[in-house]
């Protein structure tokens, strides 16, 4: 007996230690490499170790079989191996991007499940196998009150439920974009009680399972983008082609839709006051709202630089107004074109032969109006708002020339038949212009030969300014 004891004690003096030794270098070696397992091996050497010698010297040196004492010390232990339960737990499964080829990477829900069943089965047999109690005694109260824990529980079950069914099913996970009735966000959390979606304004909604597994859920993720539209309603005096080809060009410049598959307008409905068109494009799903911010905004300047009249949901009251009280456009545009330096040079009958042809165009900031390397179909001289023209070198990268405001003018290009623009037209703010179509300009103005020659020395100091731009941009990046 004397001889087993003194085996025991050797074994313990030495092998203790030894191990400590060598779970430490292991420690380090995998903290280092930021391994997944470190803290479970921490827990091992710091938590375990000595409980376990205590409990080993206790019952195999000292012969402790029984006593209070030896059940604290046993209590301890398992509480110890509980806590290195559970980061073992933590290193093999994983909610998040494994960090390992040998994580399993789960839900939320699963994880905690898994680590809830450890520490059940722990708990059972540090009461049943070690304090002696009846679990059995235990359960049958548990059943007489799991009624009442039922009822008052029920609406947590049903989401515990709700939460399961919607793991297996998978109807979206972690990541995806969701519709739930008025709600749209994209997938940031999903646990045993709730989904928290995150909106385009950064709001997080969280909706129990429960009420979610009874609803229609709508999943955009299952493609990179989506189809979204607008609506908007025009007179029965348009005609459709006309209607739809001003919207699908509203498109334009606009970075967030696609361009494959393209946009494109249809017609909705003849209601009772208008035609109802749809404009659809292809956008991703949290740059939708965006959009349609964006082109709402500019069917309102393409209503009415179009001519095109959106009629009120009941009905349009026409103020009909005397001839006298009417105003005449072409003379007020007479006398504008009157009020600019650069046209003193043409005679009264070309400025009122311009004035009869020319229309008011209106663009909503942000459109672009002219695209460098096509063909200018106009003249547009400002009369109110901003535009900036801008010019692309050979490695795309875009510069602005100048910006124009009340009284200036672009499309000069329209002047010289043949020739491109130079430069692309963006506009800054708000713009309303005058617009003279590049054969009735051309028509008015042959035989001045003194505008002709402004308009020719104006082009080439444009022309030099876009070259010297291009120029210095180059300079600069070499």
């Amino acid at each position: 007996m004397e001889e087993s004891i003194l085996i025991w004690g050797v074994a313990l003096i030495l092998g203790f230690p030894l191990v400590s030794l060598v779970l430490g270098e292991a420690i380090d070696r995998l903290e280092r490499d930021r391994h997944p397992l470190a803290k479970f091996l921490g827990n091992t050497r710091t938590l375990i170790l000595p409980p376990l010698a205590v409990l080993l010297v206790m019952q195999l040196i000292l012969d402790v079989t029984d006593g209070l004492f030896l059940r604290i010390v046993e209590t301890l232990y398992w509480i110890a191996a509980t806590i290195t339960c559970l980061s073992l737990v933590n290193g093999v499964l994983t909610t998040k991007s494994k960090t390992a080829a040998w994580q399993l990477r789960l839900p939320n829900l699963f994880f905690q499940v898994a680590r809830a069943l450890v520490v059940l089965a722990i708990a059972s047999y540090l009461l049943g196998g070690i304090w002696s109690i009846d679990l059995s005694r235990v359960a049958s109260a548990l059943g007489v009150g799991s009624l009442v824990i039922a009822l008052a529980l029920q609406d947590t079950l049903s989401n515990l439920v709700s939460g399961f069914l919607l793991l297996f099913s998978k109807p979206f996970v972690v990541g995806d974009w969701i519709k739930y009735g008025d709600y749209e966000g994209r997938v940031i959390d999903l646990n045993w009680r709730a989904v928290t979606i995150e909106t385009i304004f950064k709001v997080h909604i969280v909706i129990p399972n429960g009420v979610l597994g009874q609803e229609t859920i709508v999943n955009y993720s299952m493609e990179p983008a989506r189809w979204d539209s607008i609506q908007i309603g025009f007179s029965y005096d348009h005609p459709t082609n006309y209607v739809m080809d001003v919207l699908k060009s509203l498109t334009k410049d606009i970075k967030d839709i696609a361009t494959d598959p393209p946009p494109f307008a249809c017609v909705d409905a003849y209601d009772d006051f208008a035609i109802t068109y749809s404009l659809w494009f292809w956008v991703l799903p949290e740059k939708a709202w965006f959009v349609q911010n964006e082109l709402k905004g500019r069917i309102f300047y393409a209503a009415k630089r179009h001519d095109l009249n959106i009629p009120f949901p009941i009905r349009t009251l026409h103020h009909v107004r005397t001839p006298s009280s009417v105003p005449d456009v072409g003379i007020e545009i007479a006398e504008f074109l009157h009020s600019l330096p650069y046209f003193t040079s043409l005679e009264e009958w070309t400025i009122a032969s311009l004035a009869r042809t020319a229309d008011i165009k209106y663009y909503g900031k942000g459109e672009r109006i002219v695209k460098e390397g096509e063909f200018d179909l106009g003249l547009y001289i400002i009369e109110e708002g901003t535009v900036k023209l801008s010019v692309t070198d050979d490695r795309d990268r875009r510069s602005e020339v100048v910006s124009l405001g009340p009284g200036d003018f672009f499309g000069e290009m329209a002047l010289l038949p043949g020739e491109a623009s130079l430069v692309s037209v963006t506009v800054i703010e708000d713009l309303k212009a005058i617009f003279i179509d590049s054969v009735s300009a051309i028509n008015s103005i042959q035989g001045n030969s003194k505008f002709i020659a402004q308009m020719n020395k104006f082009v080439e100091q444009r022309t030099e300014t876009v070259t010297l731009v291009k120029g210095s941009k180059d300079l600069l990046n070499n």
